[in-house]
């Protein structure tokens, strides 16, 4: 769909066209790879998975999305957390502090961090351990990592209600669990219809909003529907890819003539998910380019459990995350780069 280049809306949840919906095999539930609904329940097989085999306790990292603190708290393991050290890993250095046979969590923050050299030391000084990388941020590179588990999720990476993928050789790991269908897909997909047909905004967040308390209520483990499966094996990734290192290029181009205070290099290598960055002021520059039309993600609000973090509390009062997805052109990434330089210039 056409944008209106003088009314241009960037960020929120991915809307979903009615043609992308239709004419769906009912069978295409059954193909591989297994989808696990999200991130979350991803997470949580794999916990359960572990506690049969006496992994009893999981170390975080201080800096995390409550969402796999509270994921971690249902499955009932021990809960601990650690400091990342400058460059946003696990500090080497404490690794004989952590008990035996303990879980170990890793996050690829943004998609802009490669996590494969420290979790092979990790490996090679504990063998012990069980070493997990969350890739929710990172699509693309999931597959590749050298954890004995990886996960990541689908619908923050392209317009589907549902979809996430687990990554392991681990021996008697089931593939293709039995798992029930999630109950957040409807509202979802209904949603994002809505928000791609422009309807009020009211309405479709109200069905956004319905989906996410569906996904902070389920308390198992569920699979994606068909709409997930349909998505993933009908998107063109490589357009995707190409469409976001293209939009993170530009990104990092503008920003730097104007001084602004990236937090990770942008290798060749990187797909992000979106572009974090430090500015003085966020909250107030935050909502003035939602006045403008630009929605961005912050990550993450500070929680009870990492209040005492610096690192997270430095993060979750001056980060702020610039878009770089497929949905928008080199025209609308110059647009939220000039609007942001100018609001903090003023």
């Amino acid at each position: 769909m056409e944008r209106n280049r003088l009314n241009i809306k960037i960020g929120g949840e991915f809307d979903i066209s009615p043609n992308s919906v239709v004419n769906i095999k009912e069978d295409i539930i059954t193909e591989q790879p297994f989808l696990f609904s999200n991130g979350r329940s991803a997470l949580l097989s794999i916990l359960m998975f572990l506690k049969t085999r006496n992994h009893t306790s999981i170390f975080l990292p201080s800096y995390i999305c409550e969402s796999v603190v509270n994921t971690c708290k249902g499955s009932e393991i021990d809960l601990n957390f650690y400091e990342l050290d400058n460059q946003f890993f696990f500090p080497l250095e404490t690794l004989s502090l952590i008990p035996e046979n303990s879980i170990l969590l890793s996050v690829n923050y943004f998609g802009l961090i490669n996590d494969n050299d420290l979790i092979a030391s990790i490996k090679q000084k504990r063998p012990d351990l069980i070493v997990i990388s969350d890739q929710v941020q990172s699509m693309w590179t999931a597959d590749q990592s050298v954890a004995h588990f990886s996960f990541t999720s689908h619908r923050k990476h392209f317009a589907t209600p549902d979809g996430a993928q687990v990554f392991t050789n681990f021996g008697d790991w089931e593939s293709s669990p039995k798992l029930e269908v999630n109950s957040f897909y409807s509202p979802k997909t209904l949603g994002g219809i809505l928000k791609n047909q422009n309807a009020s905004d009211s309405i479709y967040l109200n069905l956004f909003e319905k989906g996410e308390n569906l996904i902070d209520n389920e308390k198992t483990a569920t699979k994606a529907s068909v709409i997930g499966y349909h998505t993933y094996h009908s998107i063109n990734q490589e357009e995707i890819i190409s469409q976001r290192k293209d939009n993170a290029k530009h990104i990092y181009e503008i920003g730097k003539k104007a001084g602004i205070n990236f937090i990770f290099p942008l290798s060749n290598n990187s797909i992000p998910l979106a572009i974090p960055i430090l500015i003085t002021d966020r909250n107030k520059v935050w909502k003035q380019l939602a006045k403008n039309g630009i929605y961005l993600p912050i990550h993450w609000p500070i929680s009870s459990y990492n209040s005492n973090s610096e690192l997270a509390t430095n993060m979750a009062s001056n980060e702020l995350s610039l878009i770089n997805d497929q949905r928008y052109s080199a025209h609308e990434i110059e647009h939220q780069m000039t609007t942001l330089i100018n609001i903090i210039g003023k």
